[in-house]
């Protein structure tokens, strides 16, 4: 299944939920690329175009003073592109019309009114004229061609961007990838925004939660704390509401554990939270050695917790409702076991 769905650049350090945070479709959204070419990011959103209210890209671009690009993304097969400018003035496009105009026209029913197929080469004539007038009618309500790669040019130009000659960007325009979004960055390198290049060089990957559970194994557990959520630039939140937790083992460096997204997030701790409490169902296991560890997995494969074991005692941490819960029931299974 396809992306449904928005993607949008905008320049800024600033993310599209900050700047307009009245919409709520924004809470949700991904950053994809982060301060590229100069200061542009790529956000992805769950809602389309259609979805959003009619002045989301003026005030996105008002609240950047600077131009801003969208496409709705339907089902990664067609996207309708649109673009303002501060100066230069709004335009649109459509990427792999043909695609699209077949999630605006339905084909029609291969058999009778009284249930008979027609046959594999049935085509009902009336469907081919619809498709042909829908087809023609998106494009006169657009641009295409060299007027589209003209303003896509113009549009970039205003936006400080380095773009391609017009004929290239034409072309990138008129390609079909099997997945839009393909075509979609093509385009947007082409008008200059490097979605392959970034503020610094790509760092190592980071470490699994299993990786960093078997860092602790041996060690003492100083005690669990309750901290507000530490945030990470970007990451969309299932839970706004929960809290991290503050894992402190001797000798080791100190850990987040995150439950507010389908499953639980385990990472370094980057800053010291300024506010926090004992998490009490830690606190009888305080002084004790951490000897082993068992994942706990969802329906779908998906970390929802853990449980840590100090010798014979088990300490089950995992996310629910919000929170963070010390029982299991049938919605979870025991995955991987270190060490």
């Amino acid at each position: 299944m396809g992306f449904w769905g928005s993607i949008v650049v905008h320049r800024g350090r600033a993310l599209a939920r900050e700047l307009l945070p009245e919409i709520p479709e924004l809470r949700d959204a991904e950053l994809e690329h982060d301060q590229v070419s100069g200061g542009w990011q790529v956000t992805r959103i769950r809602a389309t175009i259609d979805d959003l209210p009619d002045t989301f890209l003026t005030g996105l671009r008002d609240a950047t003073k600077a131009p801003v690009l969208a496409a709705s993304v339907l089902d990664s097969s067609a996207a309708y592109l649109a673009a303002v400018g501060v100066e230069t003035p709004f335009w649109d496009t459509w990427l792999n019309i043909d695609s699209a105009v077949g999630y605006t026209v339905l084909p029609s029913s291969p058999f009778d009114e009284d249930g008979n197929y027609l046959g594999a080469g049935w085509v009902d004539p009336e469907y081919e004229a619809e498709v042909a007038a829908t087809r023609q009618s998106m494009l006169n309500e657009t641009l295409h061609g060299t007027p589209a790669a003209s303003a896509a040019v113009a549009w970039a130009r205003e936006a400080g961007l380095d773009p391609a000659p017009i004929p290239e960007v034409e072309a990138a325009l008129a390609t079909t990838e099997t997945f839009v979004e393909e075509q979609l960055f093509a385009l947007i390198g082409l008008l200059g925004i490097d979605t392959r290049s970034g503020p610094v060089p790509p760092t190592a990957a980071e470490p699994t939660v299993a990786e960093l559970l078997t860092t602790l194994i041996g060690h003492r557990l100083e005690g669990i704390d309750v901290v507000g959520h530490q945030p990470v630039r970007g990451e969309p939140l299932d839970f706004t509401r929960a809290s991290d937790l503050l894992w402190r083992f001797a000798d080791r460096p100190p850990l987040i554990s995150c439950g507010c997204h389908d499953e639980v997030l385990v990472r370094a701790a980057s800053v010291s939270p300024e506010q926090s409490f004992a998490y009490h169902p830690a606190v009888p296991f305080a002084g004790a050695a951490l000897t082993g560890a068992v994942l706990l997995l969802g329906i779908y494969a998906q970390i929802e917790g853990m449980v840590l074991r100090f010798g014979e005692r088990d300490l089950i941490v995992r996310a629910g409702e919000g929170g963070w819960i010390t029982t299991l029931d049938d919605s979870v299974r025991l995955g991987l076991r270190l060490p």
